[in-house]
């Protein structure tokens, strides 16, 4: 196992032999003049494919999974059971949604419908964003993630989703913002899943074949790119959303997470440390 450190202020990638896109939060500056601890807070996708080296490494240094997916995905593809580690289930969407859940029927149906409408699957993935701040059950798990973080752990709390980038990506967001991240590195450490799952992103272009001899046009990549990538404009409308209906980041964490002052400084208490 060993950590790249390629990308300054951001969230550092572990090398893992069955998953491509799990980070480390540990090094991430905060206001403060703090950094977030090594080793505490993993950001990941999808666990279902661990190796025997993987589950070996999760289980010596994380204490609990909190895997975010619905339980439709849960079934089909579902953790591996790891002695000693707890498994917490928090689905953060209701229902399956195409491009965030990656279920496979209804990723089929949605690229069927915006396959050739690049700016509509933009926005379709825009929306469910948006949902992230006004729809009561997705900010209720959200809460119960916050609960999760304010137990103290001996070792990491890793949450995952089944790709690491929309659910997997805000519930980092909150703990981010929460500890005084800049916001600047938050976005960039959002980007960053780009980086991480081009070669699933790929893989999944060449399943798609629509046009003649089940070639894929340049306007459906663009499309799919839409639906399955990470982008500064969805990121954009969570917050302006968040803003618009609380007055400020803060306020949503505030009034809608119900996040305390008290709370606040538990978890900064349990997840910063002065840099040496």
């Amino acid at each position: 196992m060993r950590v790249e450190t390629d990308h300054m202020g951001v969230s550092k990638k572990l090398e893992f032999l069955s998953f491509n896109n799990t980070r480390d939060l540990g090094g991430m500056k905060t206001a403060d003049g703090r950094i977030i601890a090594k080793n505490r807070l993993i950001r990941s996708g999808n666990l279902h494919a661990a190796t025997e080296s993987d589950i070996k490494y999760i289980s010596e240094n994380v204490g609990c999974i909190v895997d975010l997916r619905t339980e439709t995905e849960r079934s089909a593809m579902p953790d591996p059971d790891i002695t000693g580690v707890e498994n917490i289930h928090l689905s953060i969407l209701p229902n399956l949604a195409a491009g965030v859940s990656r279920d496979k029927k209804s990723d089929d149906e949605a690229f069927f419908r915006l396959k050739d409408d690049p700016d509509s699957a933009g926005k379709y993935m825009a929306g469910i964003y948006l949902g992230f701040v006004l729809s009561d059950h997705s900010v209720s798990m959200y809460r119960r993630f916050i609960d999760l973080l304010l137990a103290a752990r001996e070792k990491a709390l890793l949450w995952h989703c089944t790709v690491g980038k929309d659910r997997t990506g805000i519930a980092a967001v909150i703990i981010q913002e929460i500890l005084g991240v800049d916001r600047a590195d938050i976005m960039r450490d959002y980007l960053l899943t780009n980086d991480y799952i081009r070669d699933d992103q790929m893989r999944l272009v060449g399943t798609m074949g629509f046009g003649t001899g089940g070639t894929v046009s340049d306007t459906q990549k663009k499309a799919f790119g839409w639906l399955f990538g990470a982008h500064k404009e969805y990121l954009f409308a969570f917050y302006e959303k968040a803003e618009e209906l609380y007055g400020s980041f803060d306020g949503f964490l505030s009034k809608a997470l119900k996040v305390t002052d008290e709370e606040r400084e538990i978890l900064k208490a349990n997840y910063l440390v002065h840099e040496k």
